[in-house]
């Protein structure tokens, strides 16, 4: 269904540009971490600029995403995909799908939280869940949760980044009744 690639890149952008701008850091603590997620939970909220600045900010150079979805469509058997994406390729599917994740309902709970003992670095367990993902020119609405383990960093000027996300998510591709 030619519907997939909109719905699959804007559930990706959920994902991965989850931080309004940040303050520098010293070290990582368990407060930056949670901070760093709840400005995720309403970094689409942003004007488009702004939006944008967080995503290029939030990303290491370096940064890799995979992740495994599931989507499940009323009258289909449910499609699996995995997706590998870069920073650029990240940057360029956040553009792409600002419109459809403007007014959706996203979630993050922090599950567990391993700082390494140089406070540099840590390895984050987390649930998403978004809610209300809708696709411009399609009558559908997406809804998605899921886990990720994710490995966040501070760069250089002490900035949390976010260095790789692996996520298993599951999508409930549902038609608008109206």
């Amino acid at each position: 269904m030619k519907a997939l690639p909109k719905i699959r890149y804007a559930l990706l952008a959920a994902l991965m540009f989850a931080a309004a701008p940040a303050q520098a850091a010293e070290r990582i603590t368990q407060d930056l971490i949670y901070d760093y997620y709840e400005r995720a939970s309403a970094a689409f909220k942003l004007p488009f600029e702004e939006y944008r600045q967080a995503q290029e900010e939030m990303l290491a150079p370096n940064y890799v995403s995979n992740a495994q979805i599931t989507f499940i469509m009323p009258g289909t058997r449910p499609t699996q995909r995995t997706e590998k994406l870069t920073k650029g390729q990240a940057l360029r599917i956040a553009e792409q799908t600002y419109a459809a994740m403007k007014n959706a309902d996203i979630t993050y709970s922090v599950k567990d939280i391993k700082i390494a003992p140089s406070g540099r670095s840590a390895q984050v367990r987390d649930t998403i869940t978004v809610t209300g993902i809708g696709m411009q020119g399609l009558p559908v609405t997406m809804n998605t949760s899921g886990g990720c383990s994710e490995t966040l960093a501070l760069n250089a000027a002490g900035i949390l980044q976010v260095t790789s996300s692996n996520c298993a998510l599951k999508s409930v591709v549902m038609p608008n009744l109206r």
